[in-house]
């Protein structure tokens, strides 16, 4: 309960923001939506529900064709439901159409879609039946041989704890 009140404090003081000098002040590009700002309020991709920060490797002059996204958010009884992939593509959508550009990304189902489908229980390929975007390959946890999905705010365990919750994740690609 502190810690939440705490969490809570700080986001209401904006103590979670990281406000920086605008290095793309004045460059005058069609897509800088930020060219006219001095100083960048950046915060976490979680705020917006986004965990998985994919974004960047959206842009069409990276010329990325896969993208592993390991989701481990706390979405649906602490396990991830595709929430953060579907508000990734979601957003993209927006910008698309705000700059007039493309979706850089393959359609992603909404978080009822991943759990009707069982997209929440094993990896999935996003993407790959169209060359003009990324193949996404979406990881979600899920307790393959134990429960991994433990409080962020928990820092120690036991060895043997540590040493399952590993193990775990390396059967997310088995």
């Amino acid at each position: 309960d502190f810690i939440e009140e705490a969490y809570i404090f700080i986001s209401e003081e904006k103590d979670d923001v990281a406000i920086y000098e605008n290095p793309f002040l004045r460059w005058d590009a069609k897509e800088n939506p930020v060219k006219d700002l001095e100083k960048l309020h950046l915060v976490d991709g979680g705020e917006a529900e986004e965990n998985i920060p994919i974004d960047p490797f959206l842009q069409d002059s990276r010329h990325v064709d896969a993208i592993f996204a390991f989701d481990n958010s706390n979405d649906n009884n602490r396990w991830p439901d595709g929430r953060s992939l579907y508000n990734t593509y979601e957003k993209a959508k927006k910008q698309a159409h705000l700059y007039g550009g493309k979706v850089r990304m393959p359609p992603i189902p909404s978080p009822n879609g991943f759990l009707n489908s069982g997209m929440n229980t094993r990896p999935v390929f996003f993407g790959c039946d169209n060359q003009d975007v990324p193949t996404i390959i979406y990881v979600p946890n899920y307790s393959w041989s134990t429960a991994s999905n433990t409080d962020t705010f928990k820092l120690d365990y036991a060895r043997e704890r540590t040493l399952a919750m590993i193990d775990n994740g390396r059967r997310a690609l088995d």
